[in-house]
């Protein structure tokens, strides 16, 4: 039994497309257990912030 089985198969199905449109390389599993759409969107935003940020540092 996987930690994501909580989740339902519209909300993984999204989750998965989101991460993969982000550009951001994720590795499967090693993601939050989200609750929403509006939940994924929020943590896709943070991490495209916190990689945007970083790399910003190096120019």
């Amino acid at each position: 039994m996987s930690k994501y089985d909580s989740m339902s198969q519209e909300l993984k199905d999204y989750a998965n497309k989101r991460i993969e449109e982000s550009g951001i390389v994720m590795v499967p599993g090693h993601y939050p257990l989200f609750k929403s759409k509006e939940q994924v969107d929020k943590w896709i935003k943070m991490n495209q912030e916190a990689f945007e940020m970083y790399f910003a540092e190096d120019d």
